[in-house]
């Protein structure tokens, strides 16, 4: 049998360290892609020895390369020849996110690989893998972690850390622009471990009307975790110094958040008013979303000299780094259980998982069992209206969240 591994995403390289070792054990000829996609289409195949995974749990970024990857409408050749160079193999070990997913679905849905598998590693920052409302304990749901998430929330919290170093020389607002447009995971789990004042989320997975109301009423009845509302946010940042006392406020927002900002609208007498038009998000290259915020926000506190604000992108820093524990062994996990699973799924002679594209969901990396799901379980519940759908219930969340929003006042000011 031969095997082929491809971060056509983010790159899990405890994963392929695991899933190298046991498949060569398992008397299989072993090879990776150069350069994920890329490398398939070009078919720039390395055969793996197994001194060649040696010395990679400590290596951040990709040990066989990646490339970002899109198929167009109209590239029904490319998608032949991805074809073709994939059915060469019995088994594909592929590593990414939702994207890298949906593109591979499209291949298996348009064109005939024969019997060659792939067993999907989720591989992504964000973790949008996570469907807390379809789990474990409903047949038909998912929840996968993703390798990587960990790893870059603790990068984010490191760097976060350092910020408020030099937030008790005066007043300072940090607005932490963070991964976080296809999940909630990051934003949540960086704001709550670093005492963050508020964070905004994602759309996605939607909020509904209970949950929406109970988190205004812990944060503020106009405060919107969908949406940057300038106006509001200003209001509050003014109680927030000058009612409570806070030496400092710590705001997380994903890359992508709206924003209603205000702009002055004047007449030819010059005559000027304040109207809110919506920036939609800062995907587009002049309206940055963060950087136009920071900008009014820094003419509004102008004349208060003991106001700081300070704009902090971490975007970068949390798509690379060391591997941290908790994605070293679930990597590993995931290495081991790809191999696994198509060895039962041979043996077994399923034929719904045999020659399709399946995605591998560990719960957790405490966890040592797992699940397979086919494309056809997997895609529907991220298309349309759900193209975004995974994430965590964050009411859980913004509830510990809401002792941040007291009157806490630091020892050095008292």
């Amino acid at each position: 049998m031969r095997c082929l591994f491809a971060t056509v995403g983010k790159d899990a390289p405890a994963a392929v360290r695991a899933g190298v070792r046991l498949a060569l054990r398992s008397g299989m000829e072993v090879y990776g892609a150069r350069r994920g996609f890329l490398g398939i289409l070009n078919e720039n195949f390395h055969r793996f020895k197994e001194a060649d995974v040696g010395n990679v749990l400590g290596k951040g970024g990709s040990i066989l390369g990646s490339t970002d990857f899109r198929i167009r409408p109209e590239a029904f050749a490319t998608l032949q020849q991805l074809a073709r160079s994939l059915s060469q193999f019995d088994l594909v070990v592929a590593s990414g996110g939702m994207g890298s997913f949906s593109i591979l679905g499209k291949l298996y849905d348009t064109q005939d690989l024969g019997l060659a598998t792939t067993m999907f590693v989720p591989a992504s920052v964000e973790n949008e893998f996570l469907n807390p409302a379809r789990g474990f304990s409903d047949e038909s749901g998912i929840r996968a972690e993703s390798v990587g998430a960990d790893t870059a929330a603790n990068t984010a919290i490191e760097a976060v850390d350092r910020l408020r170093e030099q937030s008790y020389l005066s007043r300072t607002v940090f607005l932490v622009e963070c991964v976080g447009l296809k999940s909630n995971y990051l934003p949540i789990h960086i704001g709550l471990a670093c005492g963050a004042q508020r964070v905004y989320l994602p759309k996605f997975p939607l909020l509904s009307d209970e949950e929406r109301s109970e988190i205004q009423q812990l944060f503020g009845d106009n405060f919107d975790p969908n949406e940057v509302d300038q106006r509001e946010l200003v209001g509050w940042i003014d109680r927030m110094f000058k009612e409570t006392k806070k030496s400092y406020l710590l705001v997380v927002v994903p890359n992508g958040i709206p924003l209603l900002t205000a702009s002055i609208q004047r007449d030819k007498n010059g005559n000027g008013a304040n109207t809110y038009d919506r920036v939609v998000t800062s995907m587009a290259p002049f309206e940055l979303t963060v950087l136009r915020l920071v900008d009014d926000l820094m003419l509004h506190f102008s004349g208060e000299s003991n106001v700081q604000i300070r704009y902090v992108v971490i975007d970068d820093l949390q798509l690379g780094g060391v591997p941290s524990l908790r994605d070293r062994v679930l990597g590993s996990q995931y290495g081991e259980a790809s191999i696994e699973e198509y060895l039962a799924v041979v043996n077994e002679q399923n034929i719904e998982k045999r020659g399709n594209l399946n995605l591998i969901a560990i719960e957790d990396a405490t966890s040592l069992r797992w699940k397979c799901f086919t494309r056809e379980e997997v895609l529907p519940l991220y298309q349309g209206t759900k193209a975004r759908a995974g994430g965590l219930s964050p009411l859980p969340f913004f509830r510990q969240m809401r002792g941040t929003v007291s009157g806490y006042r630091p020892w050095a000011t008292l």
